[in-house]
């Protein structure tokens, strides 16, 4: 049995309609979390350090970093903060 990659099988997936609406509907949520937990690895961090420093639970961030939840722009500022960052949004 030949193994397909993970390019191979999203192009293959993303003909569906139905799953490429899904997919796109979710890609705030995929670089939020993207951003956020490549932040708290290249710092060193751990989930309950980042949490305690922001004044959240830690099974909140994890539902965050694991794409369960959106966060809202406040929580996003207390992490930014955390990291040492601005919180910046921008319209494309």
């Amino acid at each position: 049995m030949k193994h397909r990659t993970h390019e191979q099988v999203m192009n293959d997936a993303l003909k569906d309609p139905e799953f490429r609406k899904l997919w796109e509907s979710n890609a705030l949520k995929r670089e939020i979390t993207k951003t956020l937990i490549g932040e708290r690895i290249k710092q060193k961090m751990t989930q309950q350090e980042v949490a305690r420093r922001a004044g959240i639970r830690q099974p909140s961030l994890a539902r965050v970093e694991s794409g369960g939840v959106m966060p809202s722009i406040r929580t996003l500022e207390k992490l930014a903060t955390v990291f040492g960052r601005k919180l910046q949004i921008r319209f494309a």
